[in-house]
């Protein structure tokens, strides 16, 4: 390929009848052309307003016949911005701007197969603020005019739009809340979801059953050719969820000065209640003695085994006799070993959910999480 740097690599398109020809988008560097394999390259898109792309589409019916849209789809400080849609009728020897100045980054292009004059463009808006031109755009004169078939907000783009090859008229597209900041990125909100239409773009209706909604990522889609009304999704999915990953500890001990010194007790954990408090010098647990470290250690991977082989069991903890000091005065409490230990925090720790899978079969009404996370 090209030895000079050209950014991401953000798109690829197979010529419908010559498998040696290939064209390759790269997020800041142009669109290149292969016509033997990858041997030689050819950049055809390199004097116009930008030299940003977010998508490549060929039409199915006229390979001479390219789309361009600029400004890469994705979120960096280093994405730039486009100056909207580009055609070119003889195979990128020329181009023309047709529309959507404003549009800023373009993630999709799709051409109907049975109209090359339709043509729909997910539009993603600007990336540090808030503009109108954004959403899924259609042509049905081959760009010469456009229409905004689905709008959601001055906040939320269209990241992607499919159609069902089989049937074009049914098609879906995914919405994408994101603002970027100097400081920051915002990645997720509400705006973001999955949107079908089953009269080629002209209405469109939310989907609903079977999606995860809240704090939603980009999504990105495909229909799959070989079968009718397959449709795969995937879904960053950034809501966040609980996470144990094993006993909280509400008791902090520190081995010091030949002795085992409690350092925290954490509020309202089974220690705290027990009336044990910082400063306390552990000596005694049930019937092992606590003169080193690595009696404590034993203590807690106990603590941990214990936790395993009852899980489920409702039986009640068996209770230990906990011997410490204060002040050089002896003094012992009975309690179970996770009572005297263990804490649920009152914030636990969460973690995002993260990258889904879904998969609808029935053009978008309902879906099916296939992957575990």
């Amino acid at each position: 390929g090209p030895s000079s740097f050209g950014g991401r690599i953000v798109d690829l398109a197979c010529h419908p009848d010559r498998p040696r020809s290939l064209w390759v988008a790269s997020a800041s560097g142009g669109l290149f052309v292969t016509n033997d394999h990858g041997t030689t390259w050819q950049c055809l898109f390199e004097s116009e307003g930008t030299i940003s792309i977010g998508d490549v589409a060929v039409d199915p019916t006229n390979p001479d016949v390219l789309w361009i849209g600029t400004g890469e789809a994705n979120n960096q400080r280093s994405s730039y911005w486009g100056d909207g849609v580009y055609k070119s009728t003889d195979g990128g020897k020329t181009w023309k701007n047709v529309g959507l100045p404003h549009s800023h980054h373009i993630g999709r292009i799709v051409i109907d197969p049975r109209n090359s004059d339709r043509v729909f463009v997910a539009a993603l808006g600007a990336l540090y603020t808030s503009n109108e031109e954004r959403g899924l755009y259609r042509t049905t004169d081959g760009g010469e005019t456009w229409e905004r078939v689905l709008g959601i907000s001055p906040d939320v783009g269209v990241v992607d739009v499919a159609l069902d090859p089989n049937e074009p008229d049914h098609m879906v597209a995914a919405s994408y809340e994101r603002r970027r900041r100097p400081w920051d990125f915002d990645g997720n909100g509400p705006g973001s979801g999955i949107w079908r239409s089953e009269d080629a773009g002209t209405t469109w209706e939310r989907c609903e059953g079977g999606l995860p909604s809240g704090d939603i990522g980009r999504i990105g889609l495909d229909v799959f050719p070989g079968e009718e009304n397959v449709i795969i999704a995937t879904v960053a999915n950034q809501n966040r969820e609980p996470v144990r990953v094993g006993p909280v500890i509400g008791l902090e001990v520190e081995w010091t000065d030949g002795k085992l010194v409690v350092t925290r007790v954490k509020k309202d954990s089974g220690a705290a209640k027990l009336g044990l408090k910082k400063g306390d010098v552990l000596k005694k647990i049930g019937e092992r003695n606590l003169d080193d470290a690595f009696d404590w250690m034993h203590v807690l991977g106990q603590l941990r085994n214990d936790a395993e082989e009852k899980a489920g069991d409702t039986d009640e903890e068996a209770k230990l006799t906990l011997t410490y000091l204060r002040d050089d005065e002896e003094k012992t409490v009975e309690a179970g070993l996770e009572q005297i230990l263990v804490v649920d925090d009152e914030d636990p720790e969460t973690r995002e959910i993260g990258g889904q899978i879904y998969r609808s079969t029935d053009h978008g009404k309902t879906w099916e999480m296939v992957n575990e996370t």
